[in-house]
C-alpha cells in the first residue's frame, strides 16, 4: 500500500499505464516506459519515513538502482542501494526483496538501467 506516498514524476508516460500504478500494490497494474534506457520514476512520501527493504516487481529489468533524498525538495538523491541485477525466472515476473540500511527519506528514486 502506498500510504500517502504519490509517484511524482516519470520519464515515461502512457495514460493507460501511468506513473501512479508503481505504488498501487496491485500487481496486473504497471507503468510502462518507452524502452530506452536509463528510466526513473520518484516516490514522494507526506513525511519522512524510515526504509530498511524494498521490494521490487518488474517485467524485462536487468538492472536497477534505488536512491533516496530526506531534504524537503527532491533536488540531491544519495544512492541507497545498486546496482543490481534483476533475476529472470522466465515466467514474467521479476519479484525482487532488497534489504538495505535502514534510511530515513522523503523522496525515493528507482532508476532503470537496462
Amino acid at each position: 500500500s502506498s500510504d500517502g506516498a504519490k509517484a511524482i514524476s516519470a520519464t515515461s508516460s502512457d495514460s493507460r499505464f501511468p506513473v501512479s500504478n508503481v505504488i498501487d500494490g496491485d500487481s496486473k497494474t504497471c507503468w510502462v516506459t518507452t524502452g530506452l534506457y536509463p528510466q526513473e520514476f520518484i516516490i514522494a512520501f507526506p513525511e519522512s519515513v524510515s526504509i530498511a527493504r524494498i521490494r521490487t516487481q518488474t517485467r524485462n529489468v536487468r538492472n536497477i538502482t534505488v536512491e533516496y533524498c530526506d531534504q524537503r525538495q527532491p533536488t540531491s538523491f544519495e544512492t541507497l542501494y545498486g546496482p543490481v541485477e534483476i533475476k529472470d525466472e522466465g515466467t514474467g515476473l521479476q519479484i525482487e526483496s532488497q534489504q538495505c540500511k535502514q534510511t530515513s527519506c522523503r523522496f525515493l528514486k528507482v532508476r532503470i538501467l537496462s
